[in-house]
């Protein structure tokens, strides 16, 4: 007769605990950006961005490892992006666009200022893809911020 499956689910989980692995710290450094995807011309721009971090993977300095973004489904972002506007001095306007979240995460280094350095140009990158698509941006943020990360 066999065994019940109670206690085959016990003898189960009695082995998952055994192959527990230990658990190690990693710092990091997580870099998060929305970019304006709503009018087809700022989506071209998108994909360029995109296409650009995938060739970074073998960049000297900070090879990005991996990243994640959001996507435009059936043609139109997921995100929605509010935020106040002042092109040319005008009054403050609500601005609310499709927008597409990218993450990526670097491996903290001890000259921080190399990270610092690849932003500043991957900002410049950004801003030139969208100039190249005529549609220029009046601000991108990037933000940068220390994560730890428990694998």
């Amino acid at each position: 007769m066999g065994e019940s499956r109670e206690v085959v689910m016990r003898r189960t989980k009695s082995r998952v605990r055994k192959k527990a692995r230990e658990v190690h710290l990693e710092r990091r450094v997580r870099v998060t950006f929305f970019l304006p995807a709503e009018l087809s011309e700022q989506k071209q721009a998108i994909y360029d961005i995109d296409a650009y971090l995938r060739g970074q993977h073998d960049h000297p300095v900070l090879p990005i490892t991996g990243y994640t973004r959001s996507t435009i489904y059936g043609g139109s972002p997921i995100f929605k992006g509010h935020w106040w506007s002042q092109m040319n001095g005008g009054d403050k306007i609500l601005t609310i666009e499709g927008v597409v979240l990218f993450i990526i995460d670097f491996r903290a280094i001890a000259e921080e200022w190399k990270l610092d350095q690849e932003l500043s140009r991957l900002k410049a990158k950004i801003l030139a893809y969208y100039t190249k698509h005529h549609c220029t941006q009046e601000e991108i943020w990037i933000v940068k911020e220390d994560i730890h990360r428990y694998a």
